[in-house]
């Protein structure tokens, strides 16, 4: 639903007044990418965002957009190539010499503030790392830096230094990692040497006993997923009484969603080896939107299927939910062939059912105790002293409990010099 337009002026300002509650923010011009970004609006609240417009990337281009506070005089953007050459205002143009491959610096801003532009014109297989390097004096978390990755088919990424996006370094805490660039897949991975993943092999689970505000009539389910595994594995199933698959998304290849025991194929799979950000919605008493089922499944934040599963029938509180896994009866982990083989990461369980802006909202931020409705959240922030546990930080505190084996919560693998970790880490 459209609650307003507007047109900038000639210095590219903006107003527009909307309801109260979640909007998502498109911005477009003749011959630019577009821009999307999503707010929540309280009441009497006034918002400011600044719109990135860059130029329409051919086929498999990207652009990295660098922007900050001007307290900080100048930041300068740097990404390093798969061939070894580092574009930055001392190299602004980088060609692979054996292959494709080349990018360069569109723009270098030494007065503060940016835009500072840089243009992955095309791509080639390896890594394209983006970091930011604080020039000028100063402690670079009060440039408060954002910066932004456009792909050419349209897919944006944000990272924010205040949000505590990718890692800082350096010996005076100068260098700022943002992200990773696939030269193939175009997928954008955050750098962080914090944030953790919750790695799963043959047995692992997590379960999470007698959730007694579990929802009953409306429910949402998100997490970031990497399946390695050649089998059904399940990312989340809850029982409750006698009734072993009272709510369940299982089967990675093509997931099922089952209500009491009645199973719904969607046929969307994403185990292809790569990280995914995965959403369910469920409405019991039926339709959420004309045209949908009461359940809609998104992948990658866009919906990908909508269907009926389990209309009228109210779910049962006070149940057990597991993370990995099928359970046979409540509480009873099932096989090998339904365990999933892989991480997870980022997990939330909503009582309520999430809009399409909100769960773009929820793949490009971290779990955290302020979303409304969060019934079991997992940012998996935990330190390395603390991973007895799978800590919860919505206010049901219903820490998850690792089963014996095959379950740690760790730092992903090493790639490189960096570590692959879902898109908004």
């Amino acid at each position: 639903v459209m609650l307003g337009s507007t047109q900038s002026d000639s210095d590219g300002y903006f107003s527009l007044s909307v309801p109260a509650g979640p909007v998502q923010i498109l911005a477009q011009m003749q011959g630019y990418q577009e821009y999307r970004s999503h707010s929540m609006i309280l009441p009497r609240m006034v918002d400011s965002d600044r719109i990135m417009m860059v130029p329409s990337l051919p086929e498999g281009a990207a652009a990295i957009v660098l922007v900050w506070d001007k307290v900080i005089p100048d930041m300068d953007l740097h990404m390093t190539t798969p061939w070894g050459c580092n574009v930055d205002w001392t190299t602004l143009t980088c060609t692979n010499p054996s292959g494709p491959g080349k990018a360069h610096l569109d723009r270098d801003d030494v007065y503060g503030g940016g835009p500072e532009t840089q243009t992955i014109d095309e791509p080639s297989p390896g890594i394209f790392q983006v970091f930011v390097h604080r020039y000028s004096s100063g402690d670079i978390l009060l440039s408060r830096a954002e910066v932004y990755v456009f792909q050419s088919d349209g897919r944006m990424f944000r990272f924010s230094l205040v949000d505590g996006d990718g890692a800082v370094s350096g010996d005076d805490g100068d260098i700022w990692t943002v992200c990773d660039i696939d030269g193939e897949t175009g997928n954008v991975v955050s750098y962080d040497n914090s944030r953790k993943i919750l790695s799963l092999s043959e047995g692992g689970a997590v379960t999470v006993p007698e959730i007694t505000n579990f929802p009953t009539q409306k429910l949402s389910v998100t997490f970031w997923v990497l399946d390695t595994g050649d089998n059904m594995g399940t990312p989340f199933s809850y029982a409750a009484g006698e009734e072993a698959s009272e709510f369940v998304l299982t089967n990675v290849k093509s997931f099922n969603v089952c209500v009491k025991g009645a199973c719904v194929a969607t046929n969307i799979g994403v185990n292809d080896g790569a990280w995914h950000h995965v959403g369910l919605t469920w409405d019991a008493s039926g339709s959420p939107a004309a045209g949908l089922g009461n359940t809609v499944l998104y992948v990658d934040g866009n919906p990908v299927w909508t269907g009926d599963a389990g209309v009228g029938q109210a779910l049962v509180a006070g149940g057990t939910a597991v993370i990995g896994n099928i359970q046979t009866a409540v509480g009873t982990i099932g096989g090998a062939p339904t365990g999933l083989v892989g991480e997870i990461a980022d997990f939330e369980l909503l009582g309520r059912q999430l809009t399409a802006v909100e769960m773009q909202r929820a793949m490009l931020t971290h779990v955290t105790p302020e979303v409304a409705g969060l019934i079991l959240g997992f940012p998996m922030t935990q330190g390395d002293d603390d991973v007895s546990e799978l800590k919860d930080v919505s206010t049901t505190g219903k820490n998850g409990v690792l089963s014996a084996t095959g379950v740690i919560i760790a730092a992903p693998g090493f790639s490189g010099t960096s570590q692959l970790k879902p898109p908004t880490f």
